[in-house]
Order: structure tokens, then sequence, then C-alpha cells
């Protein structure tokens, strides 16, 4: 006989020694609710198994639960995890242009996908506005993004949202603005300008990062030979130091 004292566990009583290391309970129980979180589980049946090795010992037995004064099914505390569910990554949108810093925010309206909800629940809703941040500043595509701070919550409470980062980022190159000034040259036929006649006076567009970044140019020239005012343009033009090429 196995006796069932409830959440302790199932104690046997009435297996003779030489059985008791193999004698064993299946037990069955439901809960009282299927939603997730904490909840009864209830002992619905249960089956007494073992076996020598060579003779199914479950026939010397019989089972029976018992209970004090009128039977009730042992009962325990039980959980139900929340069924995890990805955020689809196409329902965003990580891009910007180059600036210097991990922050982005994504464009458009985050979904589920809905290939893990269970039967007939509705595709749950996302909510909540957590920050974005991508690996590292650079410019890239298909650069990784993750959640620095906050969550999304989903409208059924038997979900969880599993996505905590995505590699949908694309960041793009910064435009910058060379300022330059130019010391006239006196009239010799050409349309070369020596480089001491050039001064660059400032970079628009650099991020704070960069402060530290300058231009510089190979040549330039004149537009015409002639005397008079004439457009001016720059060769050869780079950045130092020449990493900085990989974001402008």
């Amino acid at each position: 006989t196995l006796e069932s004292q409830g959440t302790e566990g199932f104690v046997g009583r009435g297996i003779i020694d030489l059985d008791s290391a193999l004698m064993s309970l299946n037990a069955v129980a439901v809960f009282d609710s299927e939603d997730a979180g904490t909840q009864t589980a209830r002992l619905t049946g249960s089956t007494i198994v073992g076996s020598d090795g060579a003779r199914d010992l479950s026939g010397n037995y019989h089972l029976q639960l018992i209970g004090a004064g009128d039977y009730t099914p042992p009962t325990a505390s039980a959980t139900i995890a929340q069924k995890a569910l990805a955020l689809d990554p196409n329902s965003l949108t990580f891009s910007k242009t180059y600036d210097g810093t991990t922050a982005i925010t994504p464009t458009g309206t985050p979904t589920v996908n809905d290939s893990g909800v269970v039967g007939d629940d509705a595709t749950p809703t996302i909510s909540g506005s957590p920050t974005w941040e991508l690996s590292t500043a650079g410019v890239g595509t298909s650069k990784t993004v993750t959640i620095a701070s906050g969550s999304y919550t989903l409208s059924d409470p038997n979900y969880s949202l599993s996505t905590t980062s995505l590699a949908t980022a694309t960041v793009s190159k910064a435009d910058l603005e060379v300022q330059f000034s130019v010391t006239p040259k006196q009239y010799d036929a050409t349309t070369s300008l020596p480089s001491g006649n050039i001064t660059i006076d400032t970079l628009s567009g650099l991020a704070d990062a960069d402060s530290a970044v300058t231009a510089s140019f190979t040549s330039a020239s004149y537009d015409s030979a002639a005397v008079g005012t004439h457009d001016v343009t720059l060769t050869g033009r780079t950045l130092s130091p020449a990493s900085a090429l990989d974001n402008y």
C-alpha cells in the first residue's frame, strides 16, 4: 500500500524490504488553472511500478491512496512557467547616420512572432519603450542592437518576450564639409595651386567623439589658368587618423 502525504511526497508502506528499492510510483496530476504562475496541482491517478529485472513486481501490490478522514486527492503547489515568444525582427527598423555614439532609436511597432502562440490564444500585443544600444558606434550593416534599459511587456501574462538583442541595425556614413581659404597666386599659365596657398579652416559634421580628426589633401587647382576669380578644387582629400574614413 502507498500512502499519499500531500506535498511531502509519497511513502510506500507494506512493501517488503527486498522490493522497497525496486518500487516507484507514477503519479498523474492536473493544475487547477491553465495560466502561468503558482497553481495547485491535484493528483488524479497513480500506478505502482517495479521490476527486479526478471519479474514485474507491480502485480504483487495493490495501490491505495490513504488520507485522513474522508479521502481528498493529494494536492501540491506547483508552477506553470510563462511561454517565451520572440520579437518579430521585421517589426522594428534600426537605422541612423553615424554620430559617434551607440545610442539608437528604432522605428515601427514591435510585434511578436506568433508561431509560438498556443491553441486559440490571441497573439499578445507589446507595450513599453526600452532603450536600445548598438554593440559598436561605427558604420556598418546587420549590426547588433541590445536592450540597454527598460523592457517590453506582453498583454497576455501567460507569455514572456525572449528577445533582448537583434542583428538588424544599419549605421550610414556621415557627411563632412571641409571649409578652406585660398591665398591667390600670380599668373603662371597653369591651373596648379601650391599647397602652401591653402588653409583648412574647419571641418563641419564631426561627431563629438572625433574632435581630434583633421583633413588634408595632396593637391589643389583652379578651374582656369587665366587671371580672375575662379573655383578651386582640392584633390587627394583624406582624414587623419585614416580610420575616420570608415565613418565619414
